[in-house]
């Protein structure tokens, strides 16, 4: 499974420089049961494993673990077609997918027939003797015994109906979808993207280690070892690609190390663009249009209205730049936000000319725009924007 695959290859990568024992667990819940009680200094959890949990600290997001539901049940295509009857493996208990699983049958209102494992192999082989008719599986795509599974047995993968409903409820999940063919073979599967839910898996230290007074400079040396590394992680299992620099500090569970706080933030250029930011943003670009409305004088008016044609245009471009940021952003939603972003270009060039405003007053503007579209159509670019293109063009006065 891919908590072990990381765990192994992080643990090789820390040997450079640290003694490292990688200690076997059913998954996320027993890591962080570990963790609390000070029986290990490290571990993998998921980030739907942070409520009560004082002392934990995060030294970053490693990759995003996928809900997978396998069925060879043609009836069910969906998880709301799982009945009273079906006999459903949730994975062993002390896994993050035993807990996840038992959330999601609980949203949906299934009462269905759990069927105990003590391993994720287990789980499997119950599935092809035919003692169970659906697995609940949460790993980094691809997830390593499906592969030739689905292919093999004739099983296929289940979606959920309405995932951003899901994420509204536990924040901590995040609408995502399995991509078509991703497990591939004789036929590639899945045939269609399929709609699910995610969650950030975590690299987070105990409490008694977060407390140690030279915590900070091992954590310091432990994320920039990780990040040295990264190519062997993917190595170990795809799923590590995740790991960025913007990735790892996304929305943490728990507060932040500060020996990997420093590491994060030491030689970044541009702040994380959080909903805080983005507010902060609006609101000194607010602040500095009304001072300069209340100087302009006679303009005061004229300004004003470019004002009002402005600043939505902007606003709805930081929020939609937000929403870019997020990991496991889906395609649908991607292409919506690249229509949205090409509209918004065309509405600030319209209004330009029917205001009677020179063109080139928005060009900052419409730069940042620009660069958005970019990011919302080619998603592997690492492209950094410039926010004081934005003040600039805030401040520019239009043309009498």
């Amino acid at each position: 499974m891919t908590f072990q695959d990381v765990a192994a290859a992080i643990g090789n990568a820390l040997k450079e420089q640290f003694e490292v024992e990688v200690v076997p667990t059913n998954g996320a819940e027993d890591n962080m049961k570990l963790l609390c009680l000070d029986k290990v200094d490290l571990g993998l959890v998921h980030a739907s494993t942070k409520e009560l949990r004082p002392g934990i600290t995060s030294i970053m997001n490693l990759f995003t673990s996928t809900l997978h539901i396998i069925t060879s049940d043609p009836k069910i295509a969906k998880i709301t077609d799982i009945g009273s009857d079906t006999r459903v493996i949730l994975a062993p208990e002390g896994s993050g997918t035993a807990m996840l699983g038992k959330k999601l049958l609980e949203f949906y209102g299934i009462k269905a027939h759990i069927v105990p494992v003590n391993t994720f192999l287990n789980a499997r082989d119950s599935l092809i003797f035919g003692k169970a008719d659906v697995v609940f599986v949460v790993g980094g795509i691809p997830v390593d015994f499906l592969n030739g599974l689905i292919n093999k047995y004739k099983y296929h993968l289940v979606s959920i109906p309405n995932p951003a409903a899901v994420s509204r409820v536990f924040p901590f999940l995040k609408e995502d979808f399995i991509p078509y063919g991703v497990y591939g073979g004789l036929k590639l599967l899945p045939d269609t993207n399929i709609s699910i839910v995610s969650v950030n898996t975590v690299l987070v230290a105990s409490p008694e280690f977060s407390s140690r007074a030279n915590s900070s400079h091992i954590v310091e040396r432990i994320t920039k070892l990780i990040f040295d590394n990264r190519q062997e992680l993917i190595e170990s299992h795809p799923a590590m690609n995740f790991l960025n620099k913007t990735f790892a500090i996304e929305e943490p569970p728990f507060p932040l190390h500060p020996g990997a706080y420093r590491v994060h933030y030491r030689e970044r250029t541009l702040l994380p663009l959080s909903p805080d930011l983005v507010k902060l943003l609006t609101w000194l670009v607010s602040f500095i249009v009304t001072v300069m409305g209340a100087v302009i004088g006679r303009r005061k008016n004229r300004w004003s209205k470019w004002n009002n044609i402005l600043r939505p245009i902007w606003i709805e471009t930081l929020d939609l730049l937000d929403e870019l940021n997020e990991v496991g952003l889906s395609k649908n939603r991607r292409f919506e936000i690249y229509r949205r972003l090409l509209v918004l270009k065309n509405d600030l060039l319209r209004a330009a000319e029917s205001f009677g405003t020179n063109v080139k007053h928005t060009e900052p503007v419409r730069d940042v725009i620009t660069e958005a579209i970019r990011r919302a159509k080619y998603p592997f670019l690492d492209t950094a924007i410039d926010f004081t293109m934005m003040t600039d063009a805030m401040r520019r006065r239009p043309k009498k």
